[in-house]
């Protein structure tokens, strides 16, 4: 998480994800919101883009960002697995 949620709870916020081939893609994250996954940037060369992500799922504590993540894993790797050359 790029967004210290933990220091100033917030509902949205900036982060990045990292591929098991060590490539990134951004998260522009929001909590407690209508479940949504869109491209927010087009992937390119070096990144396979910037997600603007939405569940109804709190971001309080470590615990709930890990849930969050869990959620959005599936279509996170579709993702990526559409960009890897």
């Amino acid at each position: 998480m790029i967004t210290d949620f933990l220091a100033q709870p917030d509902t949205y916020g900036d982060a990045y994800v990292i591929a098991p081939d060590g490539s990134r893609a951004g998260l522009v994250w929001q909590s407690e919101t209508a479940e949504r996954f869109e491209e927010a940037e087009a992937p390119d060369d070096r990144t396979w883009g910037v997600w603007s992500v939405g569940l109804p799922l709190p971001m309080r504590s470590a615990a709930d960002a890990r849930k969050y993540l869990e959620a959005l894993l599936p279509e996170l790797r579709r993702r990526w697995e559409l960009w890897r050359p």
